[in-house]
Order: structure tokens, then sequence, then C-alpha cells
């Protein structure tokens, strides 16, 4: 392989910034020549090549230069680095890419000279600060061209050479608005331009109009030659219409600006690589496809920059001999083998589904030193299938190919959109396509229709008797197909008689009534049914009809379009019989629905009133799908909970809206419980707590007399009684009044027979406070046993033990096992009884 020329740089310009003003974006480089875009299609072809492991991660470095004015804030962090560097992560795993930051770091740069930035002095930023190791990228406050261009962004399109790594940003003020357009459209725009990406409008102004792209797809589309050179972003006329970059997104492209077929442009406003950015970013399939293909370039062992790991074998497509094929042809593949490969290598041929993806192994053959495959008649048609090669010895898979089309051979069936007219009518032929169009077609009656682009298409006929339509011939590009069936039409007089309808206007959703009569007699396989036409009074539609004796009845659907101009007939099915037209007629829409005031909210047993809504006519529900309504509800309040009624409306022609919700929230009354039983020594505190049930803020009067204001559920108290007390509540209330109270807390004062001083003459116990044991040294000796018990704060006992007679000695009692808190140590010695408070803290 040879060294690959730069290509070109990209700039992208921007003209205006701004709360409310979006900015537009320009190319300051020439259009590529013919040349240079033969020679960069045919580049990405020849350099492409796939990752070893089809699943492998391309992990690339990015060295994030940041460059601010000295003695100025940071105007990006390091977080709002990886913030962009995160985002531009989402979209570039659909080519197995991932960025992350060299030596996890950001470099921020303090240059008054570079802070605002001039394109003339970028080499002299950049023999500083690049590495060969990494995408260089540059964040500047402005960037300016030598004619004062206010840039927002430039990169290069792949090439091997170190200039073209590197890409250039400007931040500008840092406002929110500037942020997000660099993170969601700038920086994934410059990335797209650095791994090959066209801009969607290129060759849109070309002077010569053959080498504009077209807005058509598939037959007679120019999408690959020029343009993007992707055919599945849409045709963009932006440097025709520059302001299309503020249109809003259901705006579309003026009529006036149309391709070299007449055709009106639709262009891809929510493309990266459109400079629109009202709408949501996306890139399409090709788009990574072709970055893909860049990777050929951008991490060729070649490259005077090294940004991934190395592979030195590649399988590379070149070409492929067509661009679009039939079912049953052969398809020939170009290739190379670079690197080093073993004498029993094989190669295998994996195709793609028409939309590019589930690759399968197919049979092939080599001829000429070219891959040779058949295409098997089963194909579907489409226009996104692709090939890839795979090595054996070493295993070593290729990129995947240019797109392809695969066409198939043509079929079409023939029906009448309807079977039976009134002499008179006229009906429509319908033609269903199968196969690839575009179609030619000749008609029994000498009819010749060509180049049909719609898979179904229709002709109007109105034969004056009964006549039966066949196809005489079926062809596509592939060659002649399968020539379908026959249809007949057959003309007959009304022999059902039905009277005119009684309004000229009809709700959606409202029933109509028909009398009629018959001439003749029906055979009992027929079926009366009611038809409706379009607003043109043609194109009838069965509707679900009731029969009852000489009355038929059939309800406008709910969703029927609404509109002037619709006629109603009487159809007998499995016969002739028809009724002559009646209407027109219109077709209204029910009322909106009613507007709810607000959802309503009662406390328990309290009074409720009438429920309210802003509507006329108003019809109450007590659930969504009764039939019964009521002219208004009273919600009751005797239970707590959430109470779901529906209102509508109507209007003068009886037409009922939807149903619409609304709300009844039935508080409950307050509710609160007191507990929390403990034991403690005379002199120290308590905690006592309040649980609620029901709203807070709550008031309550404990049984002490004092009050308290609770608005945290549970709410807790401290008591200190001198004596052992019993606690309980004698009311709460909160906005709903008095509640229930229950429950109460009884708090144990234990009053220690030994003082401090007498205790340690006799015993000595430490340490205290403890995070896992207690040592009792007894400092004299006894002939006395001695009983030892530990409890916890509520008075349960935890451990025991007895001492018998003896010398003075020492106890331990592990409080391992146990949770921080306040625990009792009793000692009852010579009829004497100590209590020694411990301290356990963890």
């Amino acid at each position: 392989m040879k060294k690959v020329k730069i290509l070109s740089f990209v700039l992208l310009l921007l003209f205006g910034q701004g709360e409310n003003l979006y900015a537009q974006f320009n190319c300051g480089l020439p259009n590529p020549s013919d040349i240079q875009k033969k020679e960069s299609f045919d580049l990405f072809q020849k350099y492409i090549r796939q990752k070893k492991a089809k699943l492998t991660t391309y992990k690339v470095a990015v060295k994030a230069n940041v460059i601010s004015a000295n003695n100025t804030a940071n105007f990006l962090s390091e977080n709002d680095i990886r913030a962009i560097i995160s985002n531009a992560n989402l979209y570039l795993q659909n080519i197995n890419v991932q960025l992350y930051l060299l030596n996890d770091k950001v470099y921020q740069i303090k240059d008054d000279k570079y802070a605002d930035f001039k394109i003339a002095d970028e080499n002299a930023l950049r023999q500083i600060n690049d590495v060969p190791n990494a995408i260089n990228i540059y964040f500047v406050k402005k960037i300016t061209l030598q004619d004062l261009t206010i840039l927002s962004g430039y990169a290069s399109l792949p090439t091997t050479s170190a200039s073209s790594n590197r890409i250039f940003y400007s931040y500008f003020e840092r406002s929110e608005d500037d942020f997000t357009n660099l993170k969601d459209k700038t920086f994934l725009h410059e990335l797209g331009h650095y791994f090959g990406l066209f801009h969607t409008f290129q060759d849109s102004n070309n002077s010569d109009i053959k080498k504009r792209e077209l807005v058509t797809r598939g037959n007679g589309s120019n999408c690959v030659s020029t343009g993007d050179q992707l055919c599945d972003t849409a045709a963009d006329p932006f440097e025709r219409l520059p302001l299309i970059s503020a249109y809003n997104c259901t705006e579309t492209a003026p009529a006036d600006i149309v391709d070299a077929n007449g055709d009106i442009f639709s262009p891809p406003i929510d493309n990266i690589m459109s400079y629109h950015q009202r709408c949501g970013n996306v890139f399409t399939e090709q788009q990574y496809q072709k970055m893909q293909a860049s990777f050929a370039i951008r991490f060729s062992p070649l490259a005077e920059y090294q940004i991934v790991p190395r592979n030195p074998n590649f399988v590379i497509i070149n070409n492929l001999d067509k661009k679009v094929y039939c079912i049953g042809d052969s398809l020939r593949i170009s290739f190379n083998l670079e690197g080093l490969f073993e004498n029993n290598n094989q190669l295998f041929v994996e195709i793609s589904d028409q939309f590019g993806k589930n690759y399968q192994k197919i049979d092939a053959r080599l001829n000429n030193e070219k891959l040779v495959i058949k295409l098997p008649d089963d194909f579907p048609e489409g226009d996104n299938y692709r090939v890839q090669l795979t090595a054996t010895r070493p295993e070593t898979t290729s990129a995947i190919s240019e797109n392809f089309a695969i066409r198939t051979y043509p079929g079409v069936t023939l029906s009448a959109e309807n079977g039976i007219i009134n002499s008179g009518e006229s009906t429509n032929l319908i033609f269903n396509f199968s196969g690839s169009g575009p179609w030619d077609l000749d008609l029994s009656d000498s009819t010749f229709i060509k180049n049909i682009r719609q898979n179904s298409y229709q002709i109007a006929k109105s034969p004056l008797q009964t006549t039966t339509y066949s196809i005489i011939s079926a062809r596509n590009m592939c060659g002649e197909g399968i020539k379908g069936n026959a249809t007949t039409i057959n003309v007959v007089q009304p022999q059902i008689l039905a009277e005119a309808l009684s309004t000229s206007t009809v709700c959606q959703g409202q029933n109509i009534k028909l009398s009629i009569a018959i001439i003749g007699k029906l055979s009992s396989s027929s079926q009366l049914v009611i038809q409706i036409s379009d607003t043109n009074g043609h194109n009838f539609t069965d509707l679900p009809t009731q029969v009852s004796l000489f009355t038929l009845s059939a309800q406008i659907p709910s969703t029927f379009q609404v509109g002037s101009g619709y006629r109603i007939k009487v159809l007998a099915k499995n016969s002739d019989y028809f009724s002559s037209i009646l209407g027109p007629f219109t077709i209204i829409a029910p009322p909106s629905p009613p507007i709810i005031a607000e959802n309503f909210l009662y406390c328990q047993n309290s009074n409720s009133e009438p429920l309210f809504a802003e509507g006329t006519n108003l019809k109450w529900y007590m659930s969504e799908l009764d039939i019964k309504s009521f002219q208004s509800i009273t919600p009751p309040t005797g239970n707590e909970g959430v109470l779901n009624y529906y209102v509508s409306q109507t209007n003068a022609y009886g037409c009922e809206s939807k149903k619409i919700k609304t709300t009844v929230t039935i508080k409950p009354l307050i509710l609160a419980l007191i507990n929390g039983d403990a034991t403690v020594l005379k002199g120290d505190s308590a905690l006592i707590q309040i649980n609620f049930t029901g709203e807070l803020p709550a008031e309550i009067k404990l049984s002490d007399g004092r009050t308290f204001v609770c608005n945290q559920n549970p709410f807790t108290i401290e008591v200190k009684p001198l004596q052992s007390s019993t606690y309980t509540l004698k009311e709460v209330q909160n906005a709903c009044g008095f509640g229930t109270v229950l429950g109460s807390a009884t708090i144990t004062i234990s009053e220690p027979l030994a003082t401090e001083e007498n205790s340690v003459e006799l015993i000595n116990v430490y340490p205290n406070p403890t995070n896992q044991q207690v040592n009792i040294d007894f400092l004299v000796a006894s002939t006395k046993s001695s009983n030892i018990i530990l409890s916890d704060n509520n008075g349960k006992v935890l451990q025991q033990k007895r001492l018998l007679s003896s010398e003075s000695q020492q106890e331990i009692f592990d409080f391992k096992t146990y949770s921080s808190g306040i625990y009792f140590l009793k000692i009852i010695h010579d009829k004497k009884t100590i209590i020694k408070k411990i301290v356990l803290e963890k």
C-alpha cells in the first residue's frame, strides 16, 4: 500500500449566536472536483478493513486541549469535556468506536495568543501540543479566518498525514445554548468529517445541474455518484436555500426549489451532517457504514499517527462489478489480501439481508481472481445488500462492501374496486405489483401504461356493459413477469329503493337509518349493507349494518373524517342489487371534552357539593364504560380513598364528546399512636414516639399537659419524669378536625441502691464507654457469693452470672453482638445492689 495524499480540510462556519438564533453553517472549501470525489470513493473502498473480531470495540484516544486567555476562568471544565465525549460515544458505539481521554485528563492551556484563535497560527499551536497517539482536539474561544469570518469548528477528511489528525472547535461565551450546540451538533458534525462524511447538501448548487443530487431514490437515482454519495440521506438543497437552517421542523422546502426532474425537496433537517439545528440529530445507517469504511485510513498502519492498536493482516474488498443485480445474476467481487496469509488459507463470502444486517454464508467460486456468487431466486428486493469476506489463516474479516441493490422479476394482480356498479358509474381497476419497479403494463382493452412507480396503481373504468379485464404483459428491468389474473366489472340497474336521508348533518359515531323496498327477490345468502363514499362521492366502503325487516341502520365510525359531500347507498352482497345514491350530507365531529375546573378534595365525613365542569349539556358517569348518565353527582365522603368520575358534553346536534375523568380524594381523619416504653436511671431522659396515619401537620396534646405541632412522621418527644410514669395522648387534630389517639408509653425509673462511692470500694467497672467488652474487678475478698445481671435499656436480661465466694477476682462481659446504646450492669453482693450504666459505642 502507498501513503494517501491529504484530501481536504472541512471548515464549519458560524454566522450567528444568541439565545434564539441558531448558527448557520457554511463550508469554506470549494467543492471537490469529480476526480477528487472518485479518488475519495475509491480510497475508502481500497483501505476498508474490518476488525478481526466482529464485536471488537476500537478504543480511540482523544487529547482534549481547552485554551483560554490568561487570568480568565476555564470556559469549558473537565466535566463539560467528559459530557461531550460521553454523548459522542452514544453515536460512535454504532461503529464500534469508543473515545476516551488520553491520560484520563483534560489539558487546560492558558495563552492569550491562541484563545482567540486565528487559522494562520494553527501550525505553531500544534507543534507544541499535538501527539501522534490520539486525536488532537482543540477547544478555543473563537476561530477567525483571514477575512474575519468566524468559524464554529473545522476538521479534515481522512488521510494518513499527521496534519489531518486534528479537530478545532470554538466555545464562544459558554452559554447554555452554545454548549448544547457544541455537544449535540458541532462536535458530532466535525467527527463525521473526520471519519469521511460529506455534507448532506454536497453539490446542491453545482453549476452542472446533472451533478446535483436528485430527490428520487431507487431506479433513476444518482445518490451514489453525487451529493454525499449516500442514498439513505435525503437530497438537501441548502446551498441554494441557506435560510433552510432556520426552518421549523414542520416546515417544508418551498415548492419552487426543485431538482432536475422537478421534484420538491424534503431535506434531512434532523441529520448531523446538515446545517439544521432545530430538530433531533441523527446519523443514518449508511453514514455509519461510510465512517467504518474510513477506518482503512484513520486506523491504517501507514498513517503518520497511530490512534488504535494494529492488525498486520487485511482482507480488502476493492469493488463489485455492478451496483444493481437481478435475482439469479452472478455477482463478482474484486478483492486483495495484504499481509502474511498461510498457503491453506480459504476465503468465505457472507451476504447481508436487504437492510445491510443479518449476514449469512453463501457459496462462492474463484474465477479470474474474483469471487463469484449466484444470487438466490428467493432473495427479496432491496437497496442495502452488502457482502464481506473472511480469511481463515489467519482469521481476518474484511470491512463490509459498498451497498448494492437486488431487483426481482415482476408480478401483478388485478382486481376491481367494485365488482358491480350501476350503469353510468365508474370504478377503479387496481393493480398490485410485486418485484422491482418501475413496471410497464399492457391491458386487454388496449390500455398501455409505462413507467409505473407505485406498488399499487389504479385506473378508472366506466364500462357500459359487463366487461372482463386481463393483463396481457407486465415487464420491469429484469424482464417479463407473471401476468396475474383477470377481473370482471358487472354493470346492473338499481333494484333496491331507499328513502332519502332525513338530515343533512350526521355526527361521528351517530346511527343512520334507511327504509328500503326491493324489486324482485333476494336469495337467502344475500346480505344488505349500507355503503359510504368519500367526500367526492366515490370509493364506497361498507359500514357495519344492522337489518330489521325493511329498515337498515349503520353507525358512522367515530374516527371517520369530518367533511361535506358524503353519500351512501345500499348494496346486497352476493347479488347484483344496488340502490340509488343518497346524499350529499355532512359529517361533523363531536365537541371537545368539558373542562374540569379542578380535582376535588374532601375530609372524611365532611359535607360535599355536586361535581362541576365547564361545558354544555353535561352528562356525568360513575365509570368510563357506563351507559347510564346523571345530570349531577355529589360524591360520598364516608370512606377515605380516591373516587373517579367521568363527564362529557353534547352539542346542538346531539353529538357527545369523549368522557373525561375527574378525581375526588377523601382524606382520612388523623390517627396518632404513642409508644416507646423504656427504663432509665433516675435523672435521665427518654424518647417517646408518635406515629401518624393521615395528613400532617397535626397538633397533639400529651397527658402531661404539653401540646406539640408535628410536621414529620414519626414525631419524637423527650421526657424526663421524676418517677415511673405512663404517657398517653389526650387529643390529636389536623386540617380535617379531631382524630383518634391510641397507645401509651411507660417510662420506668431505676434507682441505684448503692452510691458511686460505695461501689468503688467493692468493684471497678471498665472501660466505660466501651466498644466490645467490660471488665469487672472485685477489689475486696469475700466469702459471700455474687450475682451479676446485664440488661438493656428496656429491662430485658441479656446475660447473668453467679460468682462463688473467693478471693478478689475479675469477670468479663462480652458486648460484641450488641448494638450501640445504653445497658445496665446490676451486681448483687453481700446484701448490696450496685447498678452501673454502661455506654456501648461502635
